[in-house]
């Protein structure tokens, strides 16, 4: 029984891996191209700033205005990022040993990281989606753009 507990949270825990990992590679939507391996948080915004004015026609002050909305998106994930990645190191590590303990303990604390980053995300798409005006936000709207990253 026990191994079965394992074997499903393991499984859990990939499949919410991977998307976690393909939603942060569509760059900003459905269909948007993946990221250069190498690229920076501030790049990430960047493109997706450019992404979105090609899209909604953003002016230059709103343009400014999505850079730091989504800056500080970044900045949010970047540290669940890093705190993922010790659970993630921690689940792993109770696996082998067995652990379910420490199974359960580290699925709770993946769960809440991940709740965390859903969090920060839709608070971005919702402080972008106040500067925008009805036109854009229908736009916004017809596009599905607040779906995810």
């Amino acid at each position: 029984m026990k191994r079965s507990v394992a074997l499903f949270i393991a499984l859990t825990l990939a499949l919410s891996i991977a998307n976690a990992q393909f939603r942060r590679g569509g760059g900003g939507g459905r269909g948007g191209a993946a990221p250069p391996a190498s690229e920076t948080p501030e790049q990430a915004v960047e493109r997706k700033v450019t992404r979105l004015t090609a899209l909604l026609s953003l002016s230059t002050s709103q343009q400014s205005q999505a850079t730091t909305i989504f800056t500080s998106q970044q900045t949010a994930i970047s540290t669940l990022a890093a705190q993922k990645q010790t659970a993630e190191t921690a689940l792993e590590a109770a696996i082998e040993k067995n652990d379910a303990a420490g199974i359960q303990a580290q699925a709770t604390a993946l769960g809440n990281l991940e709740s965390q980053d859903v969090s920060a995300m839709g608070n971005a798409n919702a402080a972008f989606y106040a500067i925008l005006n009805t036109s854009q936000q229908g736009a916004f709207n017809t596009l599905k753009l607040g779906l995810r990253k």
